[in-house]
């Protein structure tokens, strides 16, 4: 079906925002059937096909925040953000109803991601700890006073970086919403009308 070629900077950021949706609706659902096997196997049965080792679960957890990361960039913007981008980040934001991202867009689940490094710094700079593991796939919490750099908990779906944990399955819900919302405002803009980038 032809589309207006005047709504061609609407369609652009619709479609990369729709493909962002789909990567971390993906990631995160392959995440957590990672998670089920992986628990199914640690209690003795058998898991069915499909990805159910700790790395497993440590790799789709992490892509799951590398896509949500994305999504958060396509549509909120900071002070410093560049002006392009604030237009561009509101834009959006009116155009799909301001959805609700509570989830996707929280300082946890950003912080997760973004300036590990930094935080990382901070913590060598420390006194040592007791005792350390720098992963932990687990349906039960690591041991009391270690310091674990990740954690995945297999069994409640979440991912805790140091002190910030993530909840995958409400993250999942909001990205299908928004995603609902996008695919809505592009067929909508199938009856020839135009909608002006600012």
């Amino acid at each position: 079906m032809p589309f207006r070629v005047e709504n061609f900077p609407v369609y652009a950021l619709l479609i990369e925002l729709h493909l962002h949706c789909g990567d971390a609706e993906h990631a995160m659902e392959t995440f957590k059937t990672a998670c089920r096997n992986c628990l199914q196997r640690d209690h003795g049965k058998s898991a069915p096909e499909g990805p159910s080792t700790p790395g497993d679960v440590l790799a789709w957890g992490f892509i799951s925040l590398a896509c949500l990361n994305h999504i958060r960039l396509m549509l909120q913007s900071t002070r410093k953000s560049s002006e392009a981008k604030k237009k561009r980040c509101g834009f959006l934001n009116r155009l799909l109803g301001h959805p609700r991202l509570d989830n996707v867009l929280a300082a946890a689940t950003r912080h997760s991601w973004e300036h590990f490094d930094d935080r990382l710094d901070d913590i060598i700079g420390r006194p040592r700890p007791k005792s350390y593991q720098h992963f932990h796939v687990s349906d039960g919490p690591p041991d009391s006073g270690t310091l674990v750099f990740r954690s995945i908990d297999t069994k409640r779906i979440t991912i805790r970086v140091l002190d910030d944990e993530i909840a995958i399955e409400p993250c999942l819900t909001e990205v299908k919403a928004l995603d609902g919302a996008v695919i809505a405002a592009h067929d909508s803009m199938a009856d020839g009308r135009i909608i002006a980038f600012p």
